[in-house]
């Protein structure tokens, strides 16, 4: 079963080990740290999780499944309260088990029951092929993208922005 906990210490050491190992690049919004592959202390980990979290209309979380530390995750409408952003991370050892099918499908479910939003947006980078079918699988469907965006190895890259309807994720057409 997926739950959603606040995140404690524990958890923070996690995500700090994350970030300055395999998941520097999937953290980077979340932990807002330019350049992506740049380390970060525990205690800039610890002061970005807290910002994020003081946010208006934003909460950011820990994945749990059977009491076991699976990922963090993000939901904000500070931005657009009728459009909120949604965030999953799962860590690469728990991928492909099903648990970020499961934890999206409860954020987005919460989203728009719970909210007054209409559409929900989420993003990558064109490079992250494994994502973008993710994405896709969930019913989102491509919005645009911000051209050059970002950089990675030398190279500008290019992020992706995905959103799905209420009437979509509800299976009712227009």
């Amino acid at each position: 079963m997926i739950e959603f906990k606040s995140i404690e210490e524990p958890e923070l050491v996690e995500i700090y080990k994350r970030q300055n190992r395999k998941c520097n690049y999937e953290l980077a919004d979340l932990l807002d740290n330019e350049p992506a592959w740049a380390p970060m202390t525990l205690e800039q980990v610890k002061e970005a999780v807290s910002k994020n979290q003081k946010k208006d209309r934003t909460s950011v979380f820990s994945i749990w499944v059977d009491n076991t530390f699976v990922g963090i995750g993000a939901w904000s409408s500070n931005w657009d309260t009728w459009g909120p952003w949604n965030y999953v991370l799962i860590w690469p050892e728990h991928r492909r088990k099903g648990y970020g099918a499961k934890a999206a499908g409860k954020l987005l479910a919460r989203s728009f029951s719970d909210s007054p939003a209409h559409a929900i947006d989420t993003g990558t980078a064109e490079w992250n092929n494994a994502t973008i079918a993710f994405i896709k699988s969930l019913g989102f469907k491509e919005a645009g993208k911000i051209r050059l965006s970002n950089i990675k190895d030398g190279k500008y890259y290019d992020d992706l922005i995905f959103d799905i309807l209420k009437t979509e994720y509800n299976g009712v057409s227009q």
